[in-house]
């Protein structure tokens, strides 16, 4: 039994760090290209007051539904890599030989 739960996955404590860092930056940047594709629809919506017009508008609902999901499972996957990162920390601090009693 590894009391490293990240490396089951052949990932140390600095990949994992790097994986979460790359992650939170991704999700800034995912959130600012939402914001601007918002402030986009809106302008469009206002401009366009026509089939054309509403069906944009439509689209846009439809891109405001896929983001939310895609951000939501990136943001979960990333919480999923810092409890692993977490759970390995915490192995690692406190594991002992259980033939000897020693601290590994």
């Amino acid at each position: 039994m590894t009391t490293n739960p990240g490396a089951s996955y052949g990932l140390n404590d600095g990949q994992m760090q790097q994986i979460i860092n790359s992650t939170d930056k991704s999700l800034g940047d995912v959130r600012t290209v939402n914001n601007q594709v918002q402030c986009q629809a809106s302008a469009l919506g206002t401009a366009n007051n026509s089939d054309s017009g509403r069906i944009l508008v439509q689209k846009f609902g439809v891109w405001t539904q896929d983001f939310a999901q895609v951000e939501s499972q990136l943001a979960d996957l990333n919480q999923r890599v810092k409890d692993l990162r977490l759970a390995a920390i915490a192995a690692g601090s406190g594991a002992t030989d259980p033939v000897s009693g020693s601290t590994l």
